[in-house]
């Protein structure tokens, strides 16, 4: 091993992939080009049938293969690629993307060199733009409005304390691209999969972040590209998004949130049915009311904030990987 990569903390990246072999080999390839000498690159696989992920596998040096089959939720397949890439002792850092995202060349030293636990830059969302107009801001992470239980991103950069800070604080680290220490996952635990399996995973775990004292930021000097279809929220299921609304402000918001929000709650699930008729979805806004209603009639109990479920992974072995994991995965 160099001297760079002895020095350098070692990071663990994450590519979450389903059935899209395309942006999944760019997202790899883009990779493979990252300026920092000590990362292991991971693919978890969540069951693809439109191509072999071995085959992908075997395309580039270095990458390893997750397969979390029968785990297709996205909170379970987070979780059960963390449980096992958390068990090599060498992971310090862990950087969670997926496919359809393309990452700078520089993108995981500046996150190292930006990470600070003093200033609360412990989960870090890097700067995030259009792939396909490469100069366009997609955001700077999100921001949570408590009382209609609804996530915005951030199109402006927030304020920072210091005009000279290099990082800005923000409610939400979307994880199609996170960056964090290994501590964080070990002292507030892992995705909710009980509550948030399919949708706001990533909101909570950023929202439960600073009850153990642990900060959100965006670092803008880090960037990542990221595919148009990823923006459209349609093919999200609409009876989840709204059940995640209800959940977030009843397990997060205070007493004259959670008000607020019972008392907007009817007109919000309206103006939804109205808004996806207009679309020609009626259906889905009906749904995603009913999702809401849900949510407020669940009981938390059984699930405290922050008590996410880890899944029983199966047994890791770091040792019976020689000579993988040494460096960014590399095209053959």
């Amino acid at each position: 091993m160099s001297e760079d990569r002895e020095i350098a903390p070692h990071v663990s990246v994450v590519v979450f992939s389903r059935d899209s072999k395309e942006a999944l080999i760019r997202c790899l390839t883009s990779l493979a080009r990252l300026d920092y000498p000590n990362i292991t690159v991971f693919l978890a696989d969540s069951g693809s049938t439109a191509y072999d992920p071995h085959a992908v596998e075997s395309l580039f040096d270095g990458l390893i293969l997750l397969e979390t089959e029968g785990y297709p939720g996205a909170a379970r397949c987070k979780n059960a690629a963390l449980a096992r890439i958390l068990k090599m002792r060498r992971t310090e850092f862990v950087l969670l993307l997926d496919e359809d995202t393309i990452v700078h060349p520089r993108l995981v030293r500046h996150l190292i060199e930006a990470h600070d636990p003093q200033r609360g830059w412990d989960i870090l969302q890097p700067a995030v733009y259009e792939l396909e107009s490469p100069e366009t801001l997609h955001g700077y992470g999100g921001r949570m409005n408590f009382y209609t239980g609804g996530v915005s991103m951030n199109r402006r950069l927030p304020r920072a304390a210091d005009p000279a800070d290099e990082a800005a604080p923000i409610d939400v680290a979307f994880s199609y691209a996170m960056f964090t220490h290994r501590h964080v996952f070990d002292t507030v635990g892992f995705f909710d999969e009980w509550l948030f399996a399919q949708d706001s995973d990533d909101v909570d775990i950023c929202l439960r972040a600073p009850r153990r004292n642990y900060g959100v930021a965006v670092l803008p000097g880090a960037i990542v590209w990221l595919a148009e279809g990823r923006r459209h929220a349609a093919s999200r299921d609409p009876f989840e998004r709204g059940r995640s609304r209800s959940l977030l402000v009843r397990r997060y918001g205070r007493l004259h949130h959670r008000i607020v929000y019972l008392l907007l709650s009817p007109l919000m699930g309206a103006g939804m049915v109205a808004v996806e008729a207009m679309r020609g979805r009626p259906a889905a806004g009906l749904s995603a009311a009913m999702g809401m209603l849900r949510g407020l009639t669940m009981s938390l109990r059984g699930a405290g904030p922050g008590e996410a479920e880890e899944p029983d992974p199966e047994e890791w072995d770091e040792r019976a990987l020689p000579g993988k994991g040494q460096g960014s995965a590399s095209h053959r």
